[in-house]
C-alpha cells in the first residue's frame, strides 16, 4: 500500500473515531504527555497511581496557561494519593521514597511544597512526563475532586523529552 493511501486510511479512521466518539475523543497538544488522541472514560471511584486523568486546572496553574484556550483541561498521570509520603526537592519529587519526577523547571517550588508530607484523604499528586511539565512537582498536591475523567491513549506520537 502506498504511503498516501495509508495516510488516507489512517485519517479516515481518525475522523470516524472522532464522529463516533464525539466528546469522548480529545486531542492533547501539550508535551506533558505524548501528543495525540486520548479516549475519555468515566471518572473511576478509585483514583490510583499510574492512571492518566483529565482534570480542571488548579488556580496555581492558570497564570501559566495563556497559550491554551480558556476553559482548557489538563492531562496528567497520577503519581500518588492519600496516605503516600511525598517529598519535594529542588531536583525531584519522590513518592514513598521513590523518585517519580525530575524537576528541570525554571519555576521555583511553591513555598507550601518544600519538604515532605503525607497526603491527606482528598490529595493527589499528578505529573506530566516532560521534566518541565507544570504539575504537582511545582505546585504541590491537588484536590482529587479536580479529576474529571480517566483517559487512555488511542494514538500518540512524538516523545515527551
Amino acid at each position: 500500500m502506498s504511503r498516501i493511501l495509508c495516510w488516507l486510511v489512517i485519517m479516515a479512521g481518525v475522523q470516524g473515531a472522532a464522529l463516533y466518539g464525539g466528546a469522548h475523543v480529545i486531542l492533547n497538544g501539550t508535551p506533558s504527555l505524548p501528543m495525540g488522541l486520548y479516549w475519555r472514560l468515566a471518572r473511576p471511584a478509585a483514583l490510583e497511581p499510574g492512571m492518566l486523568v483529565e482534570l480542571s486546572p488548579p488556580d496555581a496553574v492558570i497564570p501559566f496557561m495563556e497559550q491554551l484556550p480558556v476553559g482548557a483541561h489538563l492531562l496528567k498521570q497520577i503519581a500518588g494519593g492519600p496516605g503516600d509520603m511525598v517529598c519535594w526537592r529542588t531536583e525531584e519529587m519522590a513518592v514513598n521514597g521513590f523518585p517519580v519526577a525530575q524537576r528541570r523547571s525554571p519555576r521555583p517550588l511553591a513555598v507550601v511544597v518544600v519538604g515532605c508530607r503525607t497526603l491527606a484523604e482528598d490529595d493527589l499528586v499528578v505529573i506530566g512526563q516532560h521534566p518541565q511539565s507544570l504539575d504537582s512537582r511545582d505546585i504541590g498536591p491537588i484536590d482529587r475532586r479536580r479529576v474529571l475523567y480517566r483517559v487512555v491513549p488511542v494514538w500518540t506520537w512524538g516523545a515527551t523529552s
